[in-house]
């Protein structure tokens, strides 16, 4: 068990988002993580932040990262909530931005995936692929109206989630991000992308797990949405 060496500072930039009134909800797996001493160390740097931190999350399914957030998402008090990986990196109005994004026909706004500048072949590697192939490929779905929401970095209202069966109602799926977007679309609002990207900023960066990653993706997208596997090639 280690600490991704940017951690600290990905966390840090939430404390320093510049909106009215917000809550941070940090949840962590294991009370051993070194990760909890992190996270207590910036509540105790930003006493006039409403921060949080829940250890043990609560079984609710197969999906290790439902069952993770389940305890901070019953105890979330406002209508709009933010899902975020802890790779991620935000800027001052990076939450301002998607909320104007979200307008009284949308429901979930989300991030298109991109990287914060990282030294390294492998941070260079990242960036081509999210800034070239990704991107198109992202935009191009969302043009076509077909499912691209990935879970890193979304915004989402409460009160449709809760429509849906709540956060625990995805529980049962790995690939909990399009189940979610796909259920939200049913209840015919709509989703959004964000003029922000999702800043990945993890100081944890090779080749061969980048590969693994988009590897498992690919076979998400087989099982999901087979037909777009034909469009690939002429991204």
């Amino acid at each position: 068990m280690g600490v991704d060496p940017n951690l600290s500072a990905n966390l840090e930039t939430f404390f320093t988002m510049q909106y009215p009134s917000y809550e941070l909800l940090f949840c962590i797996e294991d009370k051993q993580d070194p990760a909890v001493t992190l996270v207590n160390n910036l509540i105790e740097k930003y006493p006039k932040i409403d921060a949080s931190l829940f250890i043990g999350g609560t079984v609710v399914g197969v999906n290790p990262k439902i069952n993770n957030m389940q305890a901070g998402y019953e105890k979330s008090k406002y209508e709009l909530i933010m899902i975020s990986d802890s790779g991620i990196r935000m800027k001052e109005d990076t939450l301002l931005d998607m909320v104007q994004h979200m307008k009284d026909d949308i429901a979930l706004v989300h991030q298109m995936p991109f990287t914060c500048d990282r030294e390294g072949f492998a941070a260079t590697f990242e960036k081509i692929y999210f800034g070239t192939y990704q991107s198109r490929m992202y935009l191009i779905a969302d043009l076509l109206g077909a499912i691209c929401h990935t879970g890193m970095s979304s915004l989402i209202r409460k009160s449709v989630l809760e429509d849906v069966g709540g956060l625990k109602a995805f529980g049962c799926y790995l690939a909990e991000d399009f189940f979610l977007a796909k259920a939200i679309a049913e209840t015919g609002y709509k989703s959004s992308i964000s003029s922000q990207p999702a800043w990945q900023n993890s100081g944890l960066c090779d080749v061969t797990n980048f590969q693994l990653r988009l590897t498992r993706w690919a076979k998400l997208r087989v099982a999901m949405v087979p037909h777009l596997i034909i469009l690939e090639p002429l991204r």
